[in-house]
């Protein structure tokens, strides 16, 4: 076997006699690999961090106030029942379309509503302000309703609360008194009392009629108010009969009888139409829109009591309505289920003591309000 001669090999080609190429490559791996571990850190970082852009100082200003305008002026937020009015209007108008027979009701002649102005004040037994504006403002108020009768069950048992303050200055300043009749038991309603009631056999009719004539006749009263609230609509027609006895029994005692009416789905109830020819008043209570367990919001924005106004009184004689407004306010605490009742001096001096300058009135709900700050709660102030 030939060889060739040791001196005319040719070197190969990553021969380094000397030693220095080795570790120079190894160094420009290790960098190579350290740069290529941050790079896939920083791109595997990037897929779960949020963009985040920082902006100059005046726009982070301009975000901050934007959020506290939104806060702080919530008058344009509608309220859950801000649009019920659209809705009471469309059906009855497409019951009125029906052209259905209207229910049989008594069969006597009906009595015409009175044309005598009425200026009407809701009195509160036994609280001291109540009766105190009461006495100031006498010489411009005809009728006085106060809290008066309960009905408790569905057999017609009433619970009485009278204030014999209040005989004696109603009789003094000459102001017809007109108590108020309801279903709410303490804080609830109770819708059944009425509904057996008024489904009940005309027997327990005639007694409870009787138990509140009996009652009005002893305050020398001119007449009862009917504030009847949650009934099923299912009882409607029983309901208007029912109704439509109790004022023919209140008229032949020479008194009146007067119906609230509660703007929202509880009118489902009430038949207008027939009980118009008999009811000598009905009172619209245009307050309330947003109700102290919903969120803070307008208790009588213009356009819902607008709205209420234009559609209760459509096609009905004016005469024979009183509107009612309101005059307090709910207390929220943001983040709670319930809002506190308070009158408008308590949120007047709430106001005072948290420095609140004036309460905002802005459109489109035109209501007054004010956010304070109590410690770590905030609290939203809407009153009338």
């Amino acid at each position: 076997m030939s060889g060739f001669p040791p001196e005319e090999v040719t070197p190969f080609v990553f021969s380094d006699p000397t030693g220095k190429r080795w570790p120079r490559l190894r160094l420009v791996l290790l960098i190579g690999g350290v740069l290529f571990f941050l790079g896939t850190v920083l791109f595997v970082q990037t897929l779960f961090v949020a963009p985040h852009m920082n902006v100059p100082f005046s726009l982070r200003q301009l975000k901050g106030q934007l959020k506290a305008l939104q806060k702080k002026n919530p008058a344009g937020q509608l309220s859950p029942g801000s649009l019920l009015w659209q809705k009471f209007s469309a059906a009855r108008l497409a019951a009125r379309n029906l052209a259905a027979p209207a229910p049989t009701t008594s069969p006597r002649p009906r009595k015409k509503p009175p044309d005598n102005e009425v200026r009407l004040a809701f009195y509160i037994n036994g609280d001291s302000d109540s009766y105190a504006s009461l006495q100031q403002h006498a010489a411009q108020i005809t009728h006085v309703c106060p809290e008066w009768m309960t009905v408790t069950n569905g057999m017609g048992d009433l619970q009485i609360d009278g204030d014999t303050r209040l005989l004696k200055l109603a009789a003094t300043k000459g102001i017809a008194l007109m108590p108020l009749l309801t279903n709410l038991m303490g804080d609830a309603w109770q819708p059944e009392a009425i509904e057996n009631l008024a489904h009940g056999p005309p027997s327990r009719q005639d007694r409870f009629i009787q138990s509140v004539l009996a009652v009005l006749r002893s305050a020398k009263a001119a007449g009862v108010v009917i504030d009847w609230q949650q009934i099923d609509p299912a009882y409607k027609k029983a309901l208007t009969k029912f109704i439509d006895k109790f004022a023919d029994a209140l008229h032949d005692d020479n008194k009146e009888l007067w119906l609230c009416v509660q703007p929202g789905q509880e009118l489902d109830y009430i038949d207008f139409d027939v009980l118009a020819d008999n009811i000598d008043r009905f009172v619209a209570m245009l307050f309330d829109e947003t109700s102290d367990t919903d969120p803070p919001g307008p208790l009588a924005s213009r356009s819902w009591f607008e709205g209420w106004l234009r559609v209760l009184l459509q096609d009905s004689n004016t005469r024979q309505w009183i509107i009612a407004i309101g005059s307090y306010g709910y207390d929220w605490t943001i983040g709670g289920k319930k809002a506190e009742t308070i009158s408008f001096s308590e949120a007047m001096s709430r106001a005072n003591d948290a420095e609140i300058k004036s309460a905002e009135v802005q459109g489109p709900s035109f209501s007054p309000y004010f956010y304070f700050q109590d410690e770590d709660k905030e609290h939203a102030v809407w009153f009338l």
